[in-house]
């Protein structure tokens, strides 16, 4: 059998479908929906080698005698080979090749769940994404299953019933005949948290046929940040990725009644809302979700099937009772079972079992009752009673496990034969006791829930003392396999506080990192006060946990977290500071402590309301009482009064050289610790305050060695905005526009899919900034009108970053009556002044220097020199000399002129700045050139300036002109647009310059990524080739382009205009 088929079907990221390749050559593009020529095409051949999102397969066709045909799929890794039938050439999907690549991908062997390769870090059966089977034997209700496709004109199909009505059954019988792509999701508990909820609801919608097997890839990074955006902007996200498609999709909730979090009702009727045309929901619950069905039911949204609908009519019953559980029934007695159970299923299979071991069958129908409470007695006085006792005791053992395998009951059961446990797994499913397999293979199976409910009832009844021993396996079980959530689940049910308090502890920062930190709540909750008063100083770090992550939401968001944290603030206080006679030595030092960290955590929770809320003057005031709280000598505690410094300082007085030693000594102390995320946070304040200290080899360094550290680190570009842009200010100070340019729009791209507004505004005003430094006012116009940046408002600085960098641009294109406009409606005052203004008087004094109001300017910087010169603030002081020297210049003022032109020499000199003298002008031009030909009366002066710094200023002086005459050449000798549309076509396409050869379509890819800033490793996987393929194609892009270097490329596919 060959190795490798000469036939290659490969999943492409970039077409969202897979590359069908013949020898080498690629042949076409099958999308997901294309069924009709995907059979067709398979039909042709009898092999292929598929290479799919999840995994690799060879794929085989073997005709049986009777000339019927079936495929099987195989994978070698070692010496061994593993195989699995596929099925008839129908069943061929790309889903369901998708699905087995990932069961037999790699594995380490003591992982006998099937986790998805879509989620590598939340350990999620796939049983739970794929309906269960049927049996073949089932009634048809044909009546159900055709009011079922209705669904299709209804944004939401809710069937609604209590326990043992057939939701499940219904669905999963619809699921199998219908034609449709579906994803298929069964909840749990443990999805009781909206950061599961969403992911393994992301993860159904990746393992069906539904859509891309990498839907949801941003919002998936959101979701497992650990400081999650709200979920409507993670949904928001989604809904962009599900709008790309046409087909008609099904997304169906089973079980929703475990559902119990407010955020997710939320969340989900925001997605309901704002579902695509071609998708539509489907929920099955015992009780009705808050939807807001009222009115979706009056807009003609919701198709609805109840317990009334989903009852058994008596020809049901009777196909059920005759064919099915192979009964001997006459209509009468058919018909009073009927009445007696009320069409309700899980009675009449709970009556078929006794019956089938009744001496009597017309007196136990009589007395037969059918009502949930009598069913649910009858189950362990009557239908466990048949059962021999082995398989008695192993399906109670079991009953403790949400999901049964062999390998999962032998660890409860403690049984030696692994073997032994499948086969009594295969003789209840035989037995018809309630056992549902959840796959093709018998491995995965559930009890029904009212099975499984009546047998943990017999097993505290009746065996109680086995109750612990068995969660206590379970949870040993589920550690192995690194499923964390259910681990904890089962000792706080084995009444284990302190094994649950253990591992609570020990995986709070991976929940935390991962978005999950709600389930910390609930866990803590549920914990005794001795094991509260034990790990006290750890529920006060949960505590943290959850503030930290919903800081800089909104206050919606914020207030039911912050009632939380309280409860667990009082819960410490209540089990760990106990009574003033408990307080003694020697605990008064530990109470004493603990109460400092409690007010701490509280004044945080006061402060992010306040922030929320724009009370600047109220946030201030907390920020002050923290600043003046005893310092923690634990280091995480340490980071929130130096959070409360950071914003103090730097957010509200722009000050960022005092913070400086602070942030470095933390950064000393945290490069020694394991926390990543605590040391790139210090880095980010660090970048931010060496930008405002005027730092600009530090701010580099710190964003360079941030973004190597945020290359290990899921949601990397969620995370690196900051650096990028603080990089991007650098490059722009050095007047390395390129580079600058490559940054922020990788960071304006980022912050626009990340919903990041901060990231957004600044990478926006930086670029404006740039494209009037390059001399490309159009560019900058172009940016100033690109709709995000042109709709936002904002308060605090935010405000006058816009209208700073559209004044500077019309001074840039010489509309004075546009800036004069705004100078003169604009108002600032010395004595109401708040740091957010300093922007704005910086702009106000150019619009006066442009204007020769040269005295005005002086007077301008006088009234604001103690707000705009300041030690703690080297940024706004550099801006100022700049300004104030050139203002003397042109005064006449010389001496004062050039003593303000050294200060600000020495002040930018070791960092190399350009481009604060560049946007000056000719005027300081011309100060510098007098100051060079006057340096040799430097001889007293204590630290003389040196020429060559000056010197360099005055030639890139020099090349900005050349550059500049260059670009008003080529803006003189293009033709005008009217020009060109009179133009015939073809002489149209001679006033563009041409490539040799024209670039494939992969290169036009790699060419747009190369422009995103994208490493060529992140190019590697987002094209789903190797390093050494995207290698290539950049050799093939440059000598097309007839460059030798990215920054080149980038220059000549704007030349062009290939960008």
């Amino acid at each position: 059998m060959p190795k490798t088929s000469q036939h290659i079907l490969t999943w492409s990221q970039e077409h969202a479908g897979y590359e069908l390749s013949t020898q080498g050559q690629l042949e076409r593009v099958f999308l997901s929906e294309e069924t009709d020529a995907w059979q067709t095409w398979l039909a042709t051949v009898t092999a292929f080698t598929f290479r799919g999102a999840a995994g690799h397969l060879n794929v085989y066709k073997e005709v049986r005698r009777n000339a019927s045909q079936y495929w099987y799929a195989s994978r070698t890794a070692g010496k061994r080979t593993s195989k699995r039938y596929l099925g008839q050439p129908a069943r061929v999907t790309f889903a369901h090749l998708e699905t087995i690549a990932s069961t037999l991908a790699p594995r380490a062997a003591s992982q006998d769940a099937t986790e998805p390769a879509v989620l590598p870090d939340m350990p999620l059966l796939t049983t739970s994404l794929v309906h269960p089977l049927l049996a073949s034997s089932l009634v048809v209700r044909e009546r159900l299953l055709t009011r079922l496709d209705a669904a299709r004109f209804h944004r939401l199909t809710l069937l609604s019933a209590s326990a043992g009505w057939g939701k499940t059954t219904l669905l999963s019988m619809w699921a199998a005949r219908s034609g449709n792509p579906m994803a298929w999701l069964s909840l749990s508990e443990q999805e009781n948290d909206p950061v599961r909820f969403w992911v393994a609801l992301i993860a159904a919608l990746r393992y069906s046929q539904a859509t891309s097997p990498l839907v949801g890839e941003r919002a998936l990074v959101l979701l497992r940040s650990p400081q999650p955006a709200s979920l409507e902007t993670i949904l928001a996200l989604l809904l962009q990725d599900l709008s790309v498609q046409s087909t008609p999709t099904f997304l169906l909730l089973d079980d929703y009644q475990v559902i119990e979090e407010q955020a997710i009702h939320d969340s989900l009727l925001f997605l309901l809302e704002h579902l695509p045309a071609h998708l539509h929901l489907i929920v099955a619950s015992r009780t009705d979700p808050p939807l807001a069905l009222a009115r979706l039911r009056a807009r003609g949204r919701l198709l609805e099937l109840r317990d009334a609908d989903l009852r058994f009519q008596e020809e049901e019953v009777g196909q059920f009772l005759t064919r099915t559980m192979a009964l001997p029934l006459d209509p009468k007695e058919i018909a009073l079972l009927a009445q007696r159970t009320e069409g309700w299923i899980a009675g009449l299979h709970l009556a078929a079992l006794a019956l089938s071991h009744a001496q009597d069958r017309a007196s136990f129908i009589r007395g037969f009752m059918g009502s949930h409470r009598y069913l649910m007695d009858y189950v362990q006085e009557d239908i466990l009673a048949h059962v021999e006792q082995p398989l008695q005791d192993f399906l109670l053992h079991c009953a403790i496990l949400p999901r049964l395998s062999a390998a999962f009951c032998q660890a409860v059961t403690a049984q030696a034969d692994l073997q032994a446990c499948q086969q009594m797994l295969e003789q209840l499913e035989k037995a018809n006791l309630f056992l549902v397999p959840l796959d093709e293979e018998r491995r995965w199976y559930r009890l029904h829930d009212l099975f499984r409910e009546a047998l943990l009832a017999r097993l505290r009844a009746t065996r109680p003392e086995l109750v612990r021993p068995l969660h206590l396996r379970a949870a040993s079980l589920y550690e192995q396999q690194g499923e964390w959530s259910e681990a904890i689940s089962q000792r706080l049910a084995a009444a284990d506080y302190a094994g649950a308090a253990r591992l609570i502890e020990e995986r709070a920062e991976q929940f935390w990192l991962h978005g999950e930190v709600k389930a910390l709540f609930h866990w803590i909750m549920a914990l005794p006060d001795e094991m509260i008063r034990a790990h006290a100083g750890f529920v006060l770090k949960a505590a943290w946990y959850l503030l930290n992550s919903y800081a800089h939401t909104s206050k919606a968001q914020i207030s039911p977290i912050r009632a939380q944290v309280e409860r667990l603030l009082i819960r410490v206080e209540e089990a760990a500071l106990g009574t003033e006679e408990e307080q003694q030595e020697p605990l008064f030092l530990q109470h004493r402590l603990l109460s400092q960290r409690i007010r701490l955590l509280r004044l945080m929770g006061e402060m992010l309301i306040a922030e929320v809320s724009y009370d600047l003057e109220q946030f201030m005031r907390l920020v002050q009482q923290g600043m003046q709280m005893e310092l923690d000598d634990e280091i995480f505690w340490q980071m929130i009064p130096l959070s409360c410094a950071f914003v103090y300082h730097y957010t509200f007085r722009g000050e960022g050289v005092g913070l400086l030693p602070r942030l470095l000594e933390m950064k000393q102390r945290l490069s020694m610790s394991r926390d990543r995320f605590a040391l790139i946070k210090v880095k980010q304040w660090l970048a931010l305050a060496s930008l405002k200290a005027g730092l600009l080899r530090q701010t580099q360094r710190e964003s360079l060695e941030a973004l190597a550290l945020l290359e290990h680190v899921k949601g990397r570009a969620y995370l690196a905005g900051y650096f990028s842009i603080c990089l991007a200010s650098v490059y722009l100070e050095w007047n390395h526009l390129d580079e600058a340019r490559t940054l922020l729009r990788q960071a304006i791209t980022d912050a626009l899919a990340w919903q990041q507004k901060d990231h957004m505004v600044w990478g926006y005003r930086s670029l404006v900034e740039l494209e009037i430094a390059a001399g490309n006012l159009q560019a900058a116009n172009e940016v100033l009108e690109e709709e995000p940046f042109r709709l936002w408002e904002e308060r605090g600085t935010f405000r006058f970053w816009k209208t700073n960098v559209q004044v500077r641009l019309w001074l840039a294109e010489g509309n004075m009556e546009a800036a004069n406009a705004w100078a003169r409606q604009v108002v600032f005052s010395p004595a109401d002044w708040d740091y957010s203004q300093n922007i704005g008087v910086l702009t106000l004094i150019r619009v006066q220097l442009v204007r020769q109001q040269y005295g005005q300017a002086l007077a301008t910087l006088e009234a604001f020199r103690k707000y705009l010169d300041r030690a703690e603030n080297v940024e706004d002081t550099i801006a100022s000399l700049a300004l104030s020297a050139t203002a003397l210049h042109q005064m006449g003022k010389q001496e004062l002129a050039q003593a303000a032109v050294r200060r600000l020499l020495h002040l930018t000199r070791c960092e190399g700045h350009l481009r604060v003298y560049l946007d000056m002008g000719e005027p300081m031009q011309k100060l510098l050139q007098s100051l060079l030909d006057t340096s040799g009366n430097q001889e007293n002066e204590i630290a003389p300036i040196p020429g060559s710094y000056i010197a360099t200023l005055l030639a890139a002086f020099a090349q900005e002109k050349r550059q500049r005459a260059m670009l008003r050449n080529a803006s003189q000798l293009a033709p005008t647009p009217e020009q060109v549309a009179q133009r015939p076509p073809r002489a149209r396409l001679l006033d563009q310059p041409l490539l040799l050869e024209p670039l494939t379509a992969r290169e036009q890819r790699v060419l747009h990524l190369l422009a995103a800033g994208r490493s060529t490793q992140e190019m590697a996987q987002i094209l789903v080739v190797s390093h050494n393929t995207v290698k290539t194609h950049l050799r093939h892009l440059y000598n097309k382009l007839q460059v030798s270097s990215r920054t080149q490329a980038l220059a000549r596919a704007r030349d062009l205009h290939l960008l």
